[in-house]
């Protein structure tokens, strides 16, 4: 889920208008829509205030992607993550 629907969802969860939302974080109202509208995005600046007016871990903000396990291969002096892509390092 990208940031811009969790931030709908959580508005929606606690029942607040765009605009209580942006109060609470500083910025007008229609900086706080084109975020949920996904045309941008908030800086990383404003996440733990967006964690913080939810109540919620800035991790529950980041998006859902896949986590990846890398392991060193000692014979390329690289490593390989979990889906066997290899990234070279000098």
């Amino acid at each position: 889920m990208k940031i811009g629907d969790k931030l709908l969802s959580l508005r929606n969860e606690f029942k607040l208008t765009q605009q209580e939302v942006a109060d609470k974080l500083g910025i007008k109202q229609s900086t706080y829509h084109r975020w949920e509208n996904g045309k941008t995005q908030p800086t990383i600046d404003f996440l733990p205030k967006i964690a913080e007016a939810y109540n919620i871990p800035i991790t529950d903000l980041l998006p859902d992607t896949p986590h990846y396990i890398f392991q060193h291969n000692q014979e390329t002096n690289g490593f390989i993550n979990s889906n066997n892509n290899q990234y070279f390092y000098k």
